[in-house]
């Protein structure tokens, strides 16, 4: 009988550590899903403000009022403890190949329309050729990156997928 007893107890303990184990691995795919959501956002609302046609000196405030919040992304995601070593990687590929795509097409755009703003004013949509062109190729870049991390997510995915309940497959 102690037996039985013991082994039921041993049988609840070690189920119970299982389902902790799920549902940790549960939050840290939820909080790295996030940081790389917010970081689309934050994209969004960018180009969001832009469309409003604000000056020069507004949108220069912006673009770095973006950055600042990209990189605040960057800290957040290295404050996340490492449970899967890939797909952590995989998100911090994600958001410093956007912060670099971001650099490299959006800062010419923003730094000709802060710096001419001084001389006139400068709205959004007169420089809409050379904005267009950029946000094309940054889209493309944007592209490549959603391709590289879906693919991460789905391997991370297939790692744990007996943990994860059928309401969260990809």
């Amino acid at each position: 009988m102690k037996k039985i007893g013991f082994f039921v107890i041993f049988c609840f303990l070690v189920g119970c550590g299982k389902t902790s184990d799920v549902a940790q691995l549960q939050e840290y795919r939820q909080k790295l899903l996030a940081v790389q959501a917010e970081s689309v956002q934050t994209l969004q609302d960018y180009y969001s403000s832009l469309e409003e046609g604000q000056s020069g000196m507004q949108i220069l405030a912006v673009y770095h009022a973006t950055l600042a919040d990209l990189q605040q992304l960057s800290d957040q995601l290295q404050e996340i403890e490492v449970q899967d070593k890939d797909f952590h990687i995989a998100v911090g590929n994600y958001l410093s190949g956007l912060q670099a795509a971001f650099l490299r097409y959006e800062a010419p755009v923003i730094t000709a329309l802060g710096v001419l703003s001084g001389e006139r004013s400068l709205s959004y949509q007169e420089e809409h050729q050379r904005i267009v062109a950029s946000t094309m190729q940054f889209g493309s870049e944007l592209a490549q990156l959603d391709k590289t991390f879906d693919h991460a997510y789905q391997a991370f995915y297939h790692r744990y997928k007996d943990q994860f309940s059928p309401a969260l497959t990809p």
